[in-house]
């Protein structure tokens, strides 16, 4: 039994990696097209909270909702859980915007 709870460990770590670098494959193909303003969303949301700006909001819960291992827990209404594979997903995402920005906001200021 503790080789099968190993292997499923280590399935689960695997399966964990390939979100994250899923999310960083997306986030990044997200910035690219996106209006400065989504991308400033983007920027700014920790992950901690549920997403202000409504088509962001909507594109998480479809990106959730899309797969069938991802899922959160919504807790009093408002505050929410991720699962361990939409927690890598989205610290990928996140970390995807933020690489985007700092590669793209120096070449912004030099356009002013």
């Amino acid at each position: 039994m503790e080789k099968t709870i190993q292997r499923l460990k280590d399935e689960k770590i695997e399966i964990e990696a390939e979100y994250y670098e899923c999310g960083i494959i997306e986030g990044y193909e997200l910035c690219q097209n996106a209006p400065y303003r989504r991308i400033q969303c983007m920027l700014n949301w920790n992950g901690e909270c549920w997403p202000e700006d409504e088509w962001f909001k909507g594109w998480v819960d479809e990106t959730i909702e899309c797969d069938d291992l991802m899922d959160y827990i919504v807790h009093n209404n408002s505050d929410y859980h991720f699962n361990d594979f939409a927690e890598a997903y989205f610290i990928g995402f996140r970390e995807a915007v933020k690489d985007f920005w700092n590669e793209v906001e120096p070449e912004l200021r030099k356009s002013r």
